[in-house]
């Protein structure tokens, strides 16, 4: 697959972001906000893990189940907003959710920590409402049952990723009055660059 010039020119920037903030050891260098919403408009919020950012697009995983997964599937379309405020920047993507294959899905899951396989298959073995949460919980139970064995995908979590139809980079602190770097797609497919000053909004 051809990426556009642009594109990559702007997901390189946005790894670059990503992997500083990851070498100065920044707070959860890794997170951001998703926002999605149901048919009828109504927008939810939450941070979320990024498992990488790939020539495509940045990738998380969502449990189908969960609310977003129900609002993904229903409307897959999605913005990101990362924030580093050591670095004094935030990047805003936003762009169609995809669902990805399952052996590239296999792929990013296995490089995940395994607290977070952990985590995630908490959920899948919580226990009854009636029993004692000191003596049996969802991540005691995970793990117990996996012991030093690896953790599979649970078979309700999916690999999503936001391609991209526009990605927004911005100074914070005393530098916002610059002007900020904007990358968009346009109907045709081709993408531009251009510089907006604050007021132009995103």
């Amino acid at each position: 697959m051809t990426i556009d010039p642009l594109l990559a020119e702007a997901l390189g920037r946005l790894r670059g972001l990503f992997d500083e903030a990851h070498s100065r050891g920044l707070d959860e260098p890794w997170t951001a906000a998703l926002a999605t919403a149901d048919l009828e408009a109504r927008p939810s919020v939450r941070t979320i893990t990024i498992a990488a950012i790939d020539d495509e697009g940045p990738l998380f995983f969502v449990d189908g189940r969960s609310g977003k997964g129900r609002q993904l599937a229903a409307n897959p379309h999605a913005a990101l907003c990362f924030f580093w405020p050591g670095l004094h920047y935030q990047v805003i993507v936003e762009g169609d959710a995809i669902r990805i294959d399952d052996e590239r899905a296999d792929h990013y899951w296995n490089r995940r920590p395994r607290d977070s396989q952990i985590a995630a298959w908490a959920s899948e073995m919580e226990p009854a409402e009636d029993s004692e949460p000191e003596a049996d919980n969802g991540v005691t139970s995970a793990r117990q049952h996996f012991a030093w064995d690896a953790a599979p995908r649970p078979p309700h979590w999916h690999a999503t990723r936001v391609a991209p139809t526009s990605l927004s980079f911005w100074k914070t602190g005393w530098r916002r009055l610059d002007a900020r770097e904007h990358y968009a797609r346009d109907d045709a497919g081709r993408w531009h660059k251009e510089r907006r000053r604050p007021l132009g909004g995103t």
